[in-house]
């Protein structure tokens, strides 16, 4: 799937109160392109460890992030009401990106 040594996890911004989330999605905004310029690809979980957070497309949107569909890819991690899951995979087949059910083996965490 990924002509990349690493597939780097970055997880997405909690929900919080709208003074902390601007920080937060500043992070997550600077880790992402990080990791877009290096030679590693990327996994944004959509719910990680069951915690409210921002969905990935979300993020990515919020920021502006331009996706690179050969670097990035969305990981449905959680379940979904068959209305939210199609809007998901609607968004992510417009954005063209993979989709992962489950993490590969090695991953490196960036926690925002």
């Amino acid at each position: 799937m990924f002509d990349y040594p690493y597939l780097v996890e970055l997880l997405s911004p909690k929900r919080s109160t709208d003074n902390q989330i601007k920080g937060f999605l500043d992070r997550f905004a600077e880790r992402f392109q990080k990791v877009i310029n290096s030679e590693c690809g990327i996994s944004v979980p959509d719910n990680p460890m069951g915690q409210p957070r921002l969905g990935a497309l979300e993020s990515i949107d919020l920021k502006g992030l331009s996706v690179d569909p050969e670097k990035t890819v969305m990981n449905l991690n959680t379940f979904h009401k068959k209305a939210e899951l199609d809007l998901l995979l609607d968004k992510a087949a417009k954005t063209k990106l993979t989709l992962q059910r489950h993490l590969r083996k090695y991953c490196l965490h960036y926690d925002t």
